[in-house]
């Protein structure tokens, strides 16, 4: 895998962690 898509992963995937944690604040992540 490409480094560059690597990095946009990861960038995605913690994206939608910190979108968890504004949805529901009192989630244990």
């Amino acid at each position: 895998m490409p480094r560059s898509a690597q990095i946009i992963m990861e960038l995605d995937y913690l994206n939608h962690v910190e979108m968890a944690r504004l949805v529901e604040p009192n989630r244990a992540i």
